[in-house]
């Protein structure tokens, strides 16, 4: 039977065929699985605003287009309002998790999550 398939491309399974994907994607959705803290605001490049994600608050924020309203509520943050024509950032809904963005492309406004790991390097 082995050589029937050997002569007709079909391979057997084996079980590393399926261990090696399923810890590949194990490691990388738990690495982005850390509950962020904070929330970094740029526009037009340059962080205008650095929130705790704990702060239940609405914010305003001028991009290029106009202004963005973000909602930070129970640990989640989202984009409310923006002045772009296909609210794809509105739409993205609420995200939480280290390292997630939202970001509005037309009026140039990144929300991104931070957390534990925000520093790069430390110097003495």
């Amino acid at each position: 039977m082995f050589k029937m398939l050997k002569k007709s491309g079909l391979r057997l399974i084996k079980p590393a065929d399926i261990i090696i994907p399923i810890i590949s994607l194990f490691l990388i959705f738990s690495h982005h699985s850390e509950k962020g803290t904070t929330i970094h605001v740029y526009s037009n490049g340059k962080e205008v605003f650095v929130m705790p994600l704990s702060m239940d608050t609405i914010i305003e924020v001028q991009g290029k287009i106009g202004k963005s309203i973000i909602q930070i509520k129970q640990g989640k943050v989202r984009m409310l309002h923006s002045p772009c024509p296909l609210k794809l950032c509105e739409k993205q809904g609420f995200i939480s998790t280290r390292g997630n963005e939202i970001i509005c492309v037309p009026n140039r406004i990144v929300i991104r999550i931070g957390g534990r790991r925000d520093i790069d390097e430390i110097t003495e």
